[in-house]
Protein backbone atom coordinates (compact mmCIF):
# COMPACT_ATOMS: atom_id res chain seq x y z
CA UNK A 1 0.00 0.00 0.00
CA UNK A 2 1.05 3.57 -0.36
CA UNK A 3 0.71 6.28 2.15
CA UNK A 4 -1.65 9.09 1.34
CA UNK A 5 0.08 12.57 1.41
CA UNK A 6 -1.43 14.83 3.97
CA UNK A 7 -3.64 17.98 2.46
CA UNK A 8 -1.35 20.89 1.92
CA UNK A 9 -3.37 22.77 3.77
CA UNK A 10 -2.45 20.14 6.39
CA UNK A 11 1.07 20.58 6.30
CA UNK A 12 1.10 24.17 5.72
CA UNK A 13 -0.86 24.75 9.00
CA UNK A 14 1.41 21.94 11.17
CA UNK A 15 4.69 23.91 9.47
CA UNK A 16 3.24 26.95 10.98
CA UNK A 17 2.48 26.08 13.92
CA UNK A 18 6.03 24.57 14.68
CA UNK A 19 7.20 28.25 13.20
CA UNK A 20 4.90 29.89 15.71
CA UNK A 21 6.39 27.88 18.48
CA UNK A 22 10.09 28.21 17.22
CA UNK A 23 8.83 32.27 17.70
CA UNK A 24 7.36 31.91 21.03
CA UNK A 25 10.69 30.83 22.52
CA UNK A 26 12.44 33.59 20.83
CA UNK A 27 10.60 36.38 21.91
CA UNK A 28 9.69 35.15 25.42
CA UNK A 29 13.83 35.06 25.59
CA UNK A 30 13.99 38.27 24.30
CA UNK A 31 11.43 40.01 26.83
CA UNK A 32 12.79 38.04 30.11
CA UNK A 33 16.28 39.91 29.70
CA UNK A 34 14.51 43.42 29.23
CA UNK A 35 14.90 45.55 32.24
CA UNK A 36 11.89 46.90 33.80
CA UNK A 37 12.78 50.49 33.46
CA UNK A 38 13.29 49.57 29.90
CA UNK A 39 9.72 48.06 29.42
CA UNK A 40 8.40 51.27 31.74
CA UNK A 41 10.21 53.31 29.09
CA UNK A 42 8.73 52.12 26.29
CA UNK A 43 4.80 51.58 27.91
CA UNK A 44 5.29 55.50 28.67
CA UNK A 45 6.33 55.77 24.95
CA UNK A 46 2.96 53.50 23.68
CA UNK A 47 1.02 55.96 25.90
CA UNK A 48 2.17 59.11 24.19
CA UNK A 49 1.45 57.84 20.89
CA UNK A 50 -2.15 56.25 21.54
CA UNK A 51 -3.07 60.34 23.26
CA UNK A 52 -1.44 61.86 20.21
CA UNK A 53 -4.14 59.35 17.74
CA UNK A 54 -7.83 60.58 16.73
CA UNK A 55 -9.09 57.37 16.82
CA UNK A 56 -8.19 56.70 20.47
CA UNK A 57 -9.39 60.19 21.40
CA UNK A 58 -12.71 59.84 19.65
CA UNK A 59 -13.37 55.97 20.70
CA UNK A 60 -15.97 56.22 23.31
CA UNK A 61 -15.91 52.47 24.08
CA UNK A 62 -12.60 51.14 24.78
CA UNK A 63 -10.97 46.93 24.97
CA UNK A 64 -7.79 46.99 26.82
CA UNK A 65 -5.96 43.93 28.52
CA UNK A 66 -4.71 44.06 32.18
CA UNK A 67 -0.95 43.73 31.76
CA UNK A 68 0.96 40.78 33.10
CA UNK A 69 4.79 41.96 33.69
CA UNK A 70 6.77 40.88 30.56
CA UNK A 71 3.63 42.78 28.43
CA UNK A 72 3.39 46.34 27.65
CA UNK A 73 1.96 47.90 30.66
CA UNK A 74 -1.76 49.05 30.01
CA UNK A 75 -2.25 50.36 34.12
CA UNK A 76 -1.86 54.43 32.32
CA UNK A 77 -3.80 53.72 29.41
CA UNK A 78 -7.10 52.41 31.59
CA UNK A 79 -6.22 55.60 33.51
CA UNK A 80 -6.12 57.65 30.98
CA UNK A 81 -9.65 56.11 29.75
CA UNK A 82 -11.23 56.91 32.95
CA UNK A 83 -10.05 60.56 33.18
CA UNK A 84 -11.57 60.54 29.77
CA UNK A 85 -14.39 59.53 30.66
CA UNK A 86 -14.69 56.52 28.24
CA UNK A 87 -16.67 53.31 28.80
CA UNK A 88 -13.68 50.39 29.11
CA UNK A 89 -13.76 46.94 28.85
CA UNK A 90 -11.35 44.26 29.77
CA UNK A 91 -11.27 40.64 29.10
CA UNK A 92 -12.79 37.85 31.15
CA UNK A 93 -11.75 33.99 29.89
CA UNK A 94 -13.99 31.02 30.52
CA UNK A 95 -13.37 28.07 28.83
CA UNK A 96 -12.36 28.19 24.97
CA UNK A 97 -14.45 31.73 25.14
CA UNK A 98 -13.39 35.43 25.99
CA UNK A 99 -15.32 38.29 25.92
CA UNK A 100 -14.88 42.14 27.26
CA UNK A 101 -16.57 43.10 30.09
CA UNK A 102 -16.98 46.85 31.30
CA UNK A 103 -14.92 48.03 34.15
CA UNK A 104 -17.33 50.82 36.49
CA UNK A 105 -14.27 52.63 37.66
CA UNK A 106 -10.55 52.69 38.32
CA UNK A 107 -11.53 51.28 41.98
CA UNK A 108 -13.02 48.39 40.24
CA UNK A 109 -10.07 47.25 38.75
CA UNK A 110 -7.61 47.45 41.59
CA UNK A 111 -10.58 45.38 43.05
CA UNK A 112 -10.90 42.69 40.62
CA UNK A 113 -10.21 39.43 41.57
CA UNK A 114 -7.21 37.12 40.32
CA UNK A 115 -7.37 33.56 38.20
CA UNK A 116 -4.88 30.71 38.88
CA UNK A 117 -2.60 32.18 36.29
CA UNK A 118 -2.32 35.45 38.67
CA UNK A 119 -4.55 37.26 36.05
CA UNK A 120 -6.83 39.73 37.43
CA UNK A 121 -10.18 39.66 35.47
CA UNK A 122 -14.04 40.02 36.38
CA UNK A 123 -15.61 37.24 37.44
CA UNK A 124 -19.41 38.29 38.46
CA UNK A 125 -20.28 38.71 35.23
CA UNK A 126 -23.94 38.51 35.03
CA UNK A 127 -23.78 42.21 36.70
CA UNK A 128 -21.58 43.76 34.17
CA UNK A 129 -22.23 44.70 30.55
CA UNK A 130 -20.55 42.00 27.95
CA UNK A 131 -19.14 43.38 24.33
CA UNK A 132 -20.15 41.01 22.33
CA UNK A 133 -23.88 41.11 24.10
CA UNK A 134 -24.13 45.31 23.27
CA UNK A 135 -22.88 46.84 20.17
CA UNK A 136 -18.92 45.52 20.91
CA UNK A 137 -16.31 48.49 21.56
CA UNK A 138 -14.77 51.05 18.89
CA UNK A 139 -10.95 49.76 19.90
CA UNK A 140 -9.84 47.15 20.77
CA UNK A 141 -5.90 47.38 22.40
CA UNK A 142 -4.71 43.55 22.19
CA UNK A 143 -1.44 42.06 23.81
CA UNK A 144 0.43 39.49 22.02
CA UNK A 145 3.84 37.99 21.99
CA UNK A 146 5.34 39.48 18.38
CA UNK A 147 4.41 41.69 15.85
CA UNK A 148 5.20 42.55 12.15
CA UNK A 149 4.98 46.05 10.85
CA UNK A 150 2.22 44.63 8.65
CA UNK A 151 0.09 43.86 11.69
CA UNK A 152 0.42 40.50 11.85
CA UNK A 153 -0.05 38.87 15.60
CA UNK A 154 1.78 36.24 17.25
CA UNK A 155 -0.16 35.28 20.39
CA UNK A 156 0.32 32.71 22.91
CA UNK A 157 -1.02 29.85 21.24
CA UNK A 158 -4.65 30.00 23.02
CA UNK A 159 -6.73 31.79 19.80
CA UNK A 160 -8.76 33.67 22.36
CA UNK A 161 -8.43 37.07 20.52
CA UNK A 162 -8.64 36.26 16.90
CA UNK A 163 -11.95 34.05 17.79
CA UNK A 164 -12.86 37.28 19.81
CA UNK A 165 -11.64 39.82 17.34
CA UNK A 166 -14.05 38.20 14.17
CA UNK A 167 -17.36 38.00 16.66
CA UNK A 168 -16.66 41.58 17.55
CA UNK A 169 -16.18 42.71 13.78
CA UNK A 170 -19.41 40.35 13.18
CA UNK A 171 -21.57 41.82 15.25
CA UNK A 172 -20.72 45.73 14.40
CA UNK A 173 -21.61 44.70 11.21
CA UNK A 174 -24.65 43.20 12.34
CA UNK A 175 -25.84 46.32 14.15
CA UNK A 176 -24.47 48.73 10.72
CA UNK A 177 -21.86 49.90 12.98
CA UNK A 178 -17.94 50.45 11.46
CA UNK A 179 -15.74 48.35 12.44
CA UNK A 180 -13.89 48.33 15.41
CA UNK A 181 -10.18 49.87 15.30
CA UNK A 182 -7.67 46.71 16.41
CA UNK A 183 -3.95 47.78 17.84
CA UNK A 184 -2.07 45.79 19.12
CA UNK A 185 1.19 47.21 21.63
CA UNK A 186 4.71 46.27 21.49
CA UNK A 187 7.92 46.44 22.73
CA UNK A 188 10.73 46.60 20.25
CA UNK A 189 11.94 43.58 21.11
CA UNK A 190 8.75 42.13 19.94
CA UNK A 191 8.96 43.22 16.46
CA UNK A 192 9.72 40.58 13.72
CA UNK A 193 9.50 40.62 9.93
CA UNK A 194 7.22 38.22 9.45
CA UNK A 195 5.19 36.37 11.80
CA UNK A 196 3.39 32.49 10.68
CA UNK A 197 -0.12 32.80 9.99
CA UNK A 198 -3.12 30.68 9.12
CA UNK A 199 -6.63 32.20 8.00
CA UNK A 200 -7.95 32.07 11.42
CA UNK A 201 -5.33 34.32 12.14
CA UNK A 202 -6.87 38.32 12.44
CA UNK A 203 -4.57 41.16 10.72
CA UNK A 204 -4.15 44.17 13.25
CA UNK A 205 -5.00 47.72 12.00
CA UNK A 206 -2.08 49.08 13.33
CA UNK A 207 0.88 47.89 15.67
CA UNK A 208 2.13 50.69 18.52
CA UNK A 209 5.73 50.14 19.05
CA UNK A 210 7.34 51.81 22.40
CA UNK A 211 10.37 52.22 20.52
CA UNK A 212 9.28 54.37 17.57
CA UNK A 213 8.00 57.51 18.51
CA UNK A 214 4.91 59.09 17.09
CA UNK A 215 6.34 61.93 14.02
Amino acid sequence: WTRTPAPRSTSMAAAAAALKQSLRKEITAKLKAMSPDERARQSAAIVRQLQARKEYQQAERVAVYISMPSEVATVDIIKDLFQRNRQVFVPSYHGEDMDMYRLHSWEDLLALPRTKWNIQQPEDLEEREASLKAQGVDLVISPGLAFSTSGQRLGRGGGYYDRYLSQLQQRRSQLQLAPAVVWGVAFGEQMVAEVPVTERDVTLDDVLVGTREEP
